[in-house]
């Protein structure tokens, strides 16, 4: 089974070494707040974790799949780059209404 999860990088099989670092991070990180973290932090523990684990698939390198030109990364930006600066998001108008005696 090969995983999906970074359509600009060649897929890996399921347990691969990158895959495995990146979790490891992860849980590294939440062992790390929990142990040495500020109550504080200790609330945002899974927010730290997240943080801490796409800062290092940010810099872990991948290989480019075929055709795709220099190193590839298991994150990327190129949709945030590309969208809107502002976008309406209410998709269904609610009804409000003021209610004039």
């Amino acid at each position: 089974v090969l995983c999906q999860f970074a359509p600009h990088a060649k897929p890996l099989p399921f347990g691969s070494a990158p895959a495995l670092f990146i979790g490891a991070s992860v849980l590294f990180a939440l062992v790390a707040v929990e142990m040495f973290g500020s109550p504080l932090l200790r609330n945002l523990q899974v927010v730290v974790g997240l943080i801490g684990g796409s800062i290092v698939a940010a810099a872990l390198p991948a290989e480019a799949p075929d055709g795709v030109e220099g190193p590839g990364s298991y994150m990327t930006f190129d949709k945030v780059s590309s969208a809107p600066a502002f976008t309406y998001l209410w998709r269904y108008p609610y009804p409000l209404s003021v209610y004039a005696p």
